[in-house]
């Protein structure tokens, strides 16, 4: 009888199978990770349409207060240079009467 390196013909089929299960293990793995890639792309696509949109309320609101502040700095230039306009007014009046 002569022996060979090779396992017996049942010994061979568990080492098979159990490699194969193995295998099929990797791979069911390797599929729910790349499915779990696919879900954090869509969570980033959807955070990102949220932070534009975010960002364009934001630009919005910003240029309303930013032409509310000139509208208000306006209003108190007007006021002041209207109050310096009737004083001179008023002085000068005043004095062309004595």
């Amino acid at each position: 009888m002569s022996t060979t390196p090779f396992l017996k013909p049942n010994t061979q089929i568990d080492k098979i199978n159990s490699d194969l299960r193995e295998v099929v293990v990797i791979a069911k793995e390797n599929i729910n990770k790349a499915l779990e890639r696919g879900e954090n792309i869509e969570k980033a696509l959807v955070q990102t349409e949220e932070m534009t949109e975010r960002a364009s309320l934001f630009k919005n609101a910003s240029r309303r207060y930013k032409r509310a502040l000139c509208i208000k700095r306006a209003k108190v230039i007007g006021c002041s240079v209207l109050f310096v306009v009737l004083f001179i007014t008023i002085m000068v009046v005043l004095l062309r009467r004595k």
